[in-house]
């Protein structure tokens, strides 16, 4: 009593771990929007820190780019990063180098000149080697080290004396 066109059911031995095909769900892939989502209902301490999270592994990838344990290569080929690192560069070198000039807006224009020589070297450089396209990487990581280590040693600068003669005359005295 089989009526036209009706289907069986497929043999048991195509899918040995279900009863039917339709109850087999090992070919299926959970939809992200399924997982469980964090809860954002309490207080979390990481909402009170300092940076922002891309920030904070942005510094934390320059640093380790000092201590050579991660490569160029695997910074992103952005020019708006390598404008934000040339940013952060120049502020870092404007703190640095105002207590032994005396002059904000000439310790502006010295970091400006000493980002713009550490930039045109790296570009000189890439360019002997014939791998001008490896510019906007290279000098990202160049400007973020020199910013890293600059800003390693503003306490040291801050340590030392305000006036640039007060400290060689100290020296000459002793």
């Amino acid at each position: 009593m089989s009526a036209v066109g009706a289907e069986t059911p497929p043999a048991r031995t195509q899918f040995p771990g279900a009863a039917h095909p339709a109850m087999d769900f090992r070919h299926q892939v959970v939809p992200r929007s399924c997982w469980p989502q964090p809860r954002c209902d309490r207080y979390h301490w990481r909402r009170r820190q300092l940076l922002p999270i891309p920030m904070l592994s942005l510094v934390r990838f320059f640093v380790q780019l000092c201590f050579l344990r991660v490569r160029p290569q695997d910074l992103p080929a952005s020019r708006a990063l390598l404008g934000l690192v040339a940013a952060v560069n120049v502020l870092i070198g404007t703190l640095l180098v105002t207590p032994a000039l005396g002059n904000p807006f000439t310790a502006l224009q010295a970091s400006l000149l000493d980002t713009a020589i550490l930039a045109g070297f790296v570009w000189l450089l890439l360019r002997f080697r014939n791998h001008p396209g490896r510019f906007v990487q290279a000098a990202t990581a160049a400007i973020g080290v020199s910013a890293v280590i600059a800003a390693a040693s503003l306490p040291l600068q801050w340590m030392l004396p305000t006036d640039a003669t007060e400290g060689v005359t100290a020296a000459a005295e002793t």
